[in-house]
C-alpha cells in the first residue's frame, strides 16, 4: 500500500498541474478572442468612418452642384433683369 500512495500522489499532482494549464490556456484563449473582437470592432468603425467620409465628400458635391446651378438662375435672372430694365430706361 506505501508503493501504491506515491503513485497515487504523483497521478494527483499530475492531474492537478494539468488542470492548472489547462485554466491559463482557457485564459489566454479567452484573452485572445476578446482582443480579436475589440480589433474586429475597431476596424468596422473606421471602415464606417471611411464610408460616412466618403458619403459626405459626396453629398457636399452634391450640395455644391445646387448652389451652383440656383446661383446661375439667379444671376441669369438678374442679368436679364438689368438688361430690360436698362432698355425701359434708354428708350425714354
Amino acid at each position: 500500500m506505501n508503493e501504491l500512495n506515491p503513485i497515487a500522489q504523483a497521478v494527483a499532482q499530475a492531474q492537478e498541474q494539468l488542470h492548472l494549464a489547462m485554466e491559463a490556456k482557457q485564459a489566454e484563449d479567452l484573452w485572445w478572442w476578446m482582443e480579436k473582437g475589440w480589433e474586429d470592432q475597431m476596424l468596422e468603425k473606421d471602415r464606417m468612418r471611411v464610408s460616412d467620409k466618403k458619403l459626405g465628400v459626396v453629398a457636399a458635391k452634391a450640395a455644391m452642384v445646387e448652389i451652383e446651378r440656383k446661383w446661375l438662375k439667379v444671376s441669369i435672372g438678374f442679368s436679364s433683369f438689368s438688361h430690360s430694365e436698362f432698355d425701359l430706361f434708354s428708350r425714354s
